[in-house]
């Protein structure tokens, strides 16, 4: 009998922990409709319409999310222009430089920059806008050798956390 009983408040406390998990994602996903709808943030080129845009890098495609990133630009630049869209993201929105890890180029510590201030609100939600770049899988292992490797992959985000 007390066994039974134990079941039985194990199975209440999980669903409740279920029933305030859905209820926290609900709101949360209602908090990034509203933030999105107060700023009118549209997805598309978000380094042009919000930050500025290193020449040479070619906008992609934009997703629009329902977790904490609401939206994710991503754009492409030839490995002979790499560097100087490397430089860019470095110097003005703070990414850390490329190194090369397992079978590509990647952030240094997985250190995005951030391409405008965070955004604070009343309801308690914030915005963050960060910046990464990456290669595709490659063995070419030197700086050097960046204008081998076809394209870079810039990904610009828009996260609501």
């Amino acid at each position: 009998m007390i066994k039974l009983k134990k079941r039985n408040q194990l199975y209440v406390i999980l669903l409740l922990m279920s029933i305030s998990f859905i209820g926290l994602y609900y709101c949360k996903s209602k908090s990034n409709l509203k933030t999105q709808n107060t700023l009118g943030l549209e997805c598309g080129d978000v380094l042009e319409k919000l930050a500025q845009k290193p020449g040479h890098l070619e906008f992609l495609d934009c997703t629009s999310k329902n977790g904490q990133t609401i939206y994710e630009a991503t754009y492409k630049v030839q490995g002979k222009y790499a560097l100087e869209v490397e430089k860019f993201l470095v110097n003005n929105y703070h990414m850390e430089a490329l190194i090369y890890l397992c079978c590509g180029w990647e952030v240094k510590n997985g250190k995005k920059g951030l391409f405008a201030d965070s955004q604070f609100f009343k309801d308690g939600s914030s915005l963050v806008f960060q910046v990464s770049m990456f290669s595709e899988d490659t063995e070419l292992k030197k700086r050097e050798e960046w204008p081998q490797i076809p394209y870079f992959y810039v990904i610009a985000e828009i996260s609501d956390i």
